[in-house]
């Protein structure tokens, strides 16, 4: 999240999840009270409303649950997926690989952190052999 792009800078638990990625770490919070993983980063748990989060590190594995491709003018553009994680989340990230044979929706995938660019970013690639859910 940057001024550059018009958004507001990242303050908080968002602040502390991207300052993660920059570092190369992946992290979740997951709430102490009650053990359910979360995401999209917060303060408080959203199902006990317990203020008490850690960050820990999601396995990175997870279910395709939708995917779209995003146009520029060139007709080319990225594979956007969402990818529920095998912590109980619902994640967006993009496909990590120019060739998306065997990406669709219920396939198994799994998460790598990709900081070759400006932002760092969650990328997912398909587990080769792995059955889809239904």
């Amino acid at each position: 999240m940057s001024d550059q792009q018009g958004m507001m800078p990242a303050a908080g638990a968002e602040a502390t999840y991207f300052g993660f990625l920059r570092s190369g770490i992946w992290n979740i919070q997951q709430c102490q009270t009650c053990n359910r993983w979360i995401f999209y980063p917060r303060e408080y748990c959203p199902h006990c409303q317990s203020p008490e989060l850690r960050w820990r590190a999601p396995t990175g594995l997870g279910t395709v649950y939708s995917m779209s491709r995003v146009f520029a003018r060139d007709g080319k553009g990225p594979l956007v997926l969402l990818v529920d994680l095998d912590e109980g989340v619902r994640i967006m990230g993009g496909a990590a690989e120019d060739n998306n044979e065997g990406l669709t929706i219920g396939a198994r995938v799994s998460a790598r952190l990709d900081n070759s660019g400006e932002e760092s970013r969650i990328l997912f690639v398909p587990m080769r052999g792995a059955q889809h859910e239904a």
